[in-house]
């Protein structure tokens, strides 16, 4: 059964534990109901969890010397964020923005302009001979191509995508279309003929251009290393797979 209470009653027995919910189980009333009376008394309350104040928005010089510690340091998005109490997504966004890309493969390379890396793929080298020469990483060299619509041999980024599809792990970045020709000598290890990297027409790519095979497919848990793969016409690699079917259902 509730106690009978009063206003006066509720703030003396707030003036003795300083908590609104004590002193309102206590009688059965609510927390509202304390604070009015306290109120009517000009009872001043005790504040015991004040918000927070707001920390004021970061300065373009605070974002820039938190990216150049991103790139003098070890220390990643997540490090800087707890380090100056920034949101990783404030910290993403500032290197964005004053940064230069990403840490480990941009912090030291050189620039080369759309006019240079089309000079550079019309000398047909391979994605790895222009990423070691202005130092940058495969995978950016092969972005920058297809956003340039240039066509440059050696992208890891494909296989590495169609392998983590199929859960499949191993994957060696040393293999590049250039290289598997010369270990091959150019000859298709499916039909024995030799491949022809100038089957090209209008920058659509003909059945005798050189392109690489899976012996064993990713789907069926092969690998993409140097003991699984072999040259082939692009012909023979497409329908490698059709003239397995027709040997399976005529076994």
């Amino acid at each position: 059964m509730a106690k009978v209470f009063d206003d006066l009653t509720l703030v003396e027995e707030y003036s003795k534990c300083k908590r609104c919910r004590i002193v309102a189980e206590k009688y059965g009333c609510s927390d509202e109901t304390v604070r009015r009376a306290l109120i009517k008394f000009n009872v001043p309350r005790i504040e015991r969890h004040p918000r927070p104040v707001t920390r004021p928005k970061a300065t373009e010089e605070e974002l820039r010397n938190i990216v150049a510690e991103y790139y003098d340091t070890e220390l990643g998005i997540n490090g800087l964020a707890k380090k100056y109490h920034r949101s990783q997504d404030t910290i993403a966004k500032a290197i964005k923005t004053y940064g230069h890309g990403k840490k480990h493969y941009e912090q030291n390379s050189s620039k080369i302009s759309d006019d240079e890396l089309r000079m550079e793929v019309e000398q047909n080298p391979s994605a790895q001979v222009i990423a070691e020469k202005y130092g940058m990483s495969i995978e950016r060299v092969c972005r920058r191509c297809s956003n340039l619509g240039l066509k440059v041999n050696g992208s890891s980024r494909r296989w590495k995508q169609r392998a983590k599809f199929y859960g499949c792990n191993e994957i060696d970045p040393s293999i590049t279309l250039e290289r598997l020709r010369q270990r091959d000598n150019d000859i298709c290890q499916i039909c024995g003929e030799v491949v022809d990297a100038s089957d090209i027409t209008d920058k659509h790519i003909g059945a005798r251009y050189p392109s690489c095979d899976h012996i064993i497919p990713l789907s069926k848990g092969g690998t993409h290393t140097w003991n699984n793969v072999q040259l082939a016409h692009m012909g023979c690699n497409s329908g490698k797979c059709n003239r397995i079917t027709v040997k399976r259902e005529g076994v």
